[in-house]
């Protein structure tokens, strides 16, 4: 789906191409979503009414990849003050978020980022780091702290926010997504195991 969209993405009219992956993205496919990022004026607001919650983490992938590579400063905007404020309307869409691998791209882009578009990152970087980086990124951050033989304090900073990670290695199920254990299964922990979804379903077969 990437490679056939790709080309179409670069197009001067490329909105909708993204409002249907937004759409996809939530399995909505109401007019707001359809339209999203056709009609981006007051974006901060306009994000403001969004609800769902992400149904297809790879339309996500690709919404992200697409936008993030685009020349429109306005629909990247729009996009990292979604996905930061998509963050705080439940677990799921945090995990997925998160599952996405963007901490080093979001953090490439900080780097060169001005104003309102470095603002938001900022905020967008901090909601990743709370669930956790893997070691390649986390390696990049560290490295990026010392620059010309000087510790950066705004690097140092978002090191020590993600030093709190209040997050620990999770999987999330939704709807009819089943826990299967087979009978040559390692026994369960004897702590138990706790889940944070409103509604699942458990198949033990012994």
């Amino acid at each position: 789906m990437k490679l056939a969209l790709q080309n179409l993405a670069t197009e001067t009219d490329n909105e909708h191409i993204f409002s249907f992956l937004l759409a996809l993205s939530l399995s909505d496919f109401s007019p707001f979503y359809i339209d999203f990022f056709v009609q981006i004026q007051g974006a901060d607001e306009k994000v403001k009414k969004v609800s769902g919650t992400f149904k297809h983490s790879r339309a996500v992938k690709i919404l992200w990849e697409l936008a993030e590579d685009s020349n429109d400063a306005t629909i990247r905007y729009t996009l990292f003050k979604l996905f930061e404020f998509l963050f705080t309307l439940g677990h799921r869409n945090a995990g997925i978020l998160s599952s996405l691998g963007i901490v080093g791209a979001v953090f490439g882009r900080l780097r060169v980022a001005q104003d309102k578009e470095k603002q938001v990152l900022q905020k967008l970087l901090r909601r990743l780091l709370e669930m956790g980086a893997s070691t390649r990124e986390a390696r990049r951050l560290f490295e990026a702290a010392v620059y010309e033989e000087k510790l950066d304090p705004e690097i140092l900073d978002v090191i020590r926010f993600g030093m709190k990670s209040r997050w620990v290695e999770h999987f999330s199920m939704e709807s009819s997504a089943a826990l299967v254990l087979q009978s040559d299964a390692k026994a369960l922990p004897k702590d138990g195991i706790s889940f944070s979804v409103s509604l699942f379903y458990f198949i033990f077969n012994f």
